[in-house]
């Protein structure tokens, strides 16, 4: 009868360790369970920040375009704008911000000069301080000029960016004289 009680009373120790490991377990794996939920319930969040972190970061530019269709015919004007782009998109500067870009103009004719725009040709899109009125010469000889825009990202690092634009002659004028003779 003793190794009977020692033998139940080994079973009894099994079974209750047998239950505090099930126990045990159950608790781990509610854990897991919690923690696999959590995970889904914010696996789109880490997406996004993993395709947030694949992109390109701050990357500045700047856009210079040609508001005057086409080319520039010597003895004329053509006028331009330029925009800071932050990612491929047109940069807005936050609430409170003081960045305004301030753009020097270059061009790669000497005869080439600039004077400020007075009309905004961007439909109210780009400040006006941010366009230009390049003056090509009458008798200008060059098949094209090469404009370029220099200023700072919102960061303070340059950014620069280039336009070529053709320049065509002014067009030969012919008159017709006629003279009486008899």
């Amino acid at each position: 009868m003793g190794k009977l009680l020692q033998a139940r009373g080994a079973i009894t120790r099994f079974y209750g360790r047998l239950w505090a490991w099930v126990v045990n377990m159950s608790e781990r794996n509610l854990l897991l369970q919690e923690i696999l939920e959590e995970t889904r319930e914010n696996g789109h969040l880490l997406r996004e920040i993993l395709h947030r972190l694949s992109l390109p970061h701050n990357r500045y530019t700047l856009e210079i375009k040609n508001m005057s269709i086409g080319n520039i015919v010597a003895g004329t004007t053509g006028q331009l704008e330029a925009q800071v782009f932050e990612n491929g998109v047109p940069y807005t500067p936050p609430v409170g911000s003081t960045y305004a870009p301030v753009v020097t103009w270059t061009a790669s004719d000497a005869t080439v000069t600039f004077t400020p725009a007075t009309a905004d040709d961007s439909g109210g899109t780009v400040p006006l301080s941010q366009q230009i009125v390049v003056n090509v010469p009458a008798g200008d000889t060059s098949t094209s000029v090469t404009i370029t825009g220099a200023t700072t990202d919102p960061n303070g690092n340059p950014l620069t960016g280039t336009i070529s634009i053709p320049v065509t002659s002014s067009p030969q004028v012919f008159t017709l004289q006629l003279t009486q003779v008899a």
